[in-house]
C-alpha cells in the first residue's frame, strides 16, 4: 500500500518519536524479556528460533553483510555475529542500542557496530547488504510501505529479506471476543467517542496485508509461516496457568511446525523470509 500523494511526514515524525520514547522507557522488558520463563518469553524466543531458521534456509555464507534493523536489545545481534556475518545493527532508540552494543561487547563481538538509524531514511548507500532482518519492526511503523521500499534500496540485488509481524489472525485472536477482529470497527468507533492521550500505537496485521506490502515493494515472498500460540485468554480472562499455556503452545507449534493448515496461519508472530526482484 502506497502512501497518499502529498502526504505530511509531520504526523508520522511525531508518531515516530512516541514510539522512541516507549523504547526508550522500556528498555529493562526488552533487556530481561528473551530470558522470562513465562509463555511470552517463550513466545519471543520461538519466533527468533524461526527467524534464524530462515536465515540458516537461505545460506549465505560466512561475511555476509546483514543489517539487522530493529535490533532492540541485542539478543538476535549477537545470534547473527555468531555465525560469522558481517552484521550492522539499527534501532530508532538510543536506549536500545545502547543494550545491543554492552551484549556484543559482553559477547566479545567488538567489530559488530550497533547504530541509531530511521528505517524510514536509513544511513547507507544502494545495495549495501546481501541480507536484511526487520524483527518486530512492522507493528511500530506509521508508513510500512516506505520503509519496506527503503530496504529493498539498501539490499543488492536478489537481495533477501527476513520479517516478522504480529498476527492479525492469531489464534487468541478468533478464540477471545474482546480481541476478535469482526469487532475492529465498534473499537474504532468506542475510541472516536473517548478519545486517549497519544501514545506509541502498536499495530496488527493479517498476513495477507503483509504479503501485499512485501510484493508492492518489488519482493518474491519465499517462505511464510507463524509461530507462538497464546496468551490462551476469553474475555480477558487467563484461564491456564503458565506451566498448562506453555504445554498447550507447545503443542499447536509442534503441530503448526508439521504443517496443519489452520495452525499454521494462526500463531502469534508471522515469520516470512523474501527474495528482492529485479524492476524493470
Amino acid at each position: 500500500m502506497a502512501e497518499p500523494a502529498g502526504t505530511d511526514h509531520g504526523s508520522a515524525g511525531t508518531h515516530q518519536q512516541r514510539v522512541t520514547a516507549h523504547f526508550d522507557a522500556a528498555g529493562h522488558y526488552w533487556r530481561a524479556v528473551y530470558d522470562d520463563p513465562r509463555l511470552q518469553g517463550v513466545i519471543y524466543r520461538e519466533r527468533q528460533r524461526a527467524v534464524l531458521q530462515r536465515v540458516d534456509e537461505l545460506s549465505p555464507p560466512r561475511g555476509t553483510s546483514v543489517l539487522e534493523i530493529g535490533c532492540g536489545a541485542g539478543f538476535l545481534t549477537v545470534e547473527l555475529a555468531g555465525r560469522g556475518y558481517d552484521v550492522r545493527a539499527v534501532d530508532a532508540s538510543d536506549v536500545m542500542v545502547e543494550l545491543a552494543a554492552a551484549r556484543l561487547q559482553a559477547a566479545g563481538l567488538i567489530g559488530v557496530s550497533a547504530q541509531v538509524a530511521d528505517v524510514h531514511a536509513l544511513p547507507f548507500p544502494d545495495g549495501a547488504f546481501s541480507l536484511v532482518i526487520a524483527v518486530g519492526l512492522l507493528p511500530w511503523l506509521e508508513w510500512p510501505a516506505r520503509a519496506l521500499q527503503e530496504i529493498a534500496r539498501v539490499l543488492e540485488p536478489h537481495g533477501a529479506l527476513v520479517l516478522t509481524a504480529d498476527n492479525r489472525a492469531r489464534l487468541n485472536a478468533l478464540v477471545d471476543p474482546r480481541a476478535n477482529p469482526l469487532l475492529a470497527p465498534i473499537k474504532r468507533l468506542r475510541r472516536r467517542l473517548r478519545p486517549k492521550p497519544a501514545g506509541a500505537t502498536q499495530r496488527l496485521h493479517f498476513p495477507s496485508h503483509v504479503n501485499s506490502l512485501v510484493k508492492g515493494a518489488g519482493f518474491r515472498l519465499e517462505r511464510t509461516g507463524t509461530v507462538g500460540f497464546g496468551p490462551f485468554s476469553f474475555w480477558g480472562h487467563e484461564p491456564l496457568s503458565d506451566v498448562a499455556a506453555i504445554r498447550l503452545h507447545e503443542r499447536l507449534q509442534a503441530l503448526a511446525d508439521r504443517g496443519v493448515p489452520v495452525l499454521r496461519s494462526t500463531g502469534w508472530q508471522y515469520v516470512l523470509s523474501a527474495r528482492k526482484q529485479r524492476r524493470g
